[in-house]
């Protein structure tokens, strides 16, 4: 089972059948299309217009995963 082609309700792990948390899920099954995004702004931002040095840092998105959704899930 490929989870970034799921198309089920839940996505289970395959080990152990835990269902991820649906904030996790949507992160993971959209990561392709979160990459686009980012490639995206990436080009228009530092290559096509100069707004930042193309040198210049960028900003991490915090994408939810099977790990960090558990943590908050416990506390």
């Amino acid at each position: 089972m490929n989870p970034m082609k799921y198309e089920g309700e839940d996505l289970p792990n395959i080990i152990t059948m835990v269902v991820m948390p649906a904030e996790a899920q949507k992160d993971v099954c959209n990561q392709e299309d979160i990459g686009q995004q980012k490639y995206a702004n990436f080009v228009e931002e530092r290559i096509n217009t100069n707004e930042d040095s193309i040198c210049a840092r960028m900003k991490k998105v915090q994408l939810k995963t099977w790990k960090s959704a558990r943590k908050s899930a416990i506390r």
